[in-house]
């Protein structure tokens, strides 16, 4: 990018270029690391780019979890301190920057993942010392291979003050990604402390949440974040949760474009017609083990503008016969059906197909539906040339062609 020669040619250095340059030069690079070396001016204008996404691009988990618990607050630290004694050797110590205000992308687990690994290090460290000072009797597992439940204290306590911080911190956050796999602490722990008035919520672009949240979570996104593009939510069980979640879609005023929404156990049909509010933009819509009652499916039928629906395992509770509106998602290209699990299911489908199959790009039937006489008939009466039918799973294309 550059050398002594070029300074000797042109008269200038590269190392004293200003900020607005660096940055613009800085961001077409994929990882940016040698450029804080340079000198200050170069670290402070390459650091927001290293920072944007640590859990995905993290070379040492280890030495980034210690560099965020040297970043925490020093009342912060004192408190925690009360709990784990292992972060006792950053006490004192403090960091240049303010790492957390460039971050862009949280992943839950990702960061559960590496203070885990930062604690078993940290424990390791300590077992192999010959300093008895140093030494502690906290046993990392139990019989059973599992954490022991004084570990599970201590990991929860460093975490749940590391994601709050990091969530009230960031100046910039567009992804936050709350996945989890299950035994792990629960997001209404973690979450808990997150202020309502968090700044961070307003520039979030994408959510992924796959577990209980607090009450008033989704609340308190609407009440800052305006700006999402995709939502994927999982496990919406509380009719608190989805009556926010409805309010949250609403106040969507850039509009969604992506929505996935899995194993809800709670009545949908006002999330399903909140879904309308952003009928201008939403393109993509997969709805997995929901139910689907004639109010939520009249509200899925007004998105002019979808482009991909999946349908996967769910279920179609009508009180009337099914009336699909007319033209059915003008816009659709890609439909997937999958695992409907009732044979009152059929009608409504055969209707769906029926009215969209023609301007499809791609339709994939799975399992039983294939075996459908009616929606075979259905089928066959707008693709004639479709002859094959001893397949796993159905996918015809533009050119009514079946691939398998």
């Amino acid at each position: 990018m550059y050398s002594i020669s070029d300074q000797d040619k042109f008269g200038w250095d590269a190392k004293i270029l200003p900020n607005e340059t660096l940055t613009q030069i800085f961001k077409d690079l994929d990882y940016p690391m040698n450029c804080i070396y340079v000198n200050h001016s170069w670290a402070f204008a390459a650091l927001p780019f290293l920072w944007q996404s640590p859990f995905t691009t993290a070379r040492d988990p280890i030495k980034l979890v210690e560099t965020l618990i040297k970043s925490l607050p020093i009342d912060v630290k004192n408190s925690l301190q009360q709990d784990v004694s292992a972060i006792k050797p950053w006490l004192t110590e403090h960091t240049c920057y303010k790492y957390a205000e460039w971050i862009k992308e949280l992943q839950y687990e990702q960061l559960l993942g590496y203070v885990i690994r930062w604690f078993e290090n940290r424990h390791r460290i300590k077992s192999n010392s010959k300093d008895s000072n140093v030494c502690h009797s906290l046993e990392l597992r139990s019989e059973d291979g599992s954490f022991s439940k004084e570990t599970r204290f201590q990991v929860q306590s460093i975490f749940s003050t590391l994601i709050s911080f990091l969530i009230n911190s960031s100046r910039s956050l567009r992804i936050l990604d709350l996945s989890t796999r299950y035994g792990y602490p629960h997001l209404s722990t973690m979450l808990s402390p997150m202020r309502a008035n968090c700044e961070s919520l307003i520039t979030i672009t994408e959510l992924t949440c796959d577990t209980w949240v607090p009450e008033n979570f989704y609340y308190t996104l609407s009440l800052k974040s305006h700006n999402l593009e995709s939502l994927h939510i999982y496990h919406p069980q509380r009719d608190s949760d989805v009556n926010d979640l409805a309010l949250l879609i609403k106040h969507q005023i850039g509009g969604i474009q992506h929505i996935k929404l899995s194993d809800s156990g709670a009545n949908i049909s006002m999330l399903l017609e909140s879904f309308g509010t952003q009928a201008s933009t939403l393109s993509t819509l997969k709805l997995h083990r929901t139910n689907l009652t004639s109010k939520g499916l009249d509200a899925l039928g007004k998105l002019v503008n979808l482009n991909s629906l999946e349908l996967d395992m769910c279920r179609f509770l009508l009180c009337y016969p099914y009336r699909a509106p007319d033209p059915l998602w003008p816009k659709l290209k890609r439909l997937h059906l999958s695992e409907t699990e009732d044979f009152v299911d059929i009608p409504a489908i055969t209707v769906i197909i029926s009215k969209v199959l023609s301007s499809l790009d791609e339709l994939l039937l799975h399992h039983h539906l294939k075996h459908n006489d009616i929606i075979r008939q259905t089928v066959i009466n707008q693709l004639p040339n479709v002859r094959r039918y001893d397949i796993s799973n159905w996918v015809f294309t533009k050119a009514n062609k079946v691939n398998t």
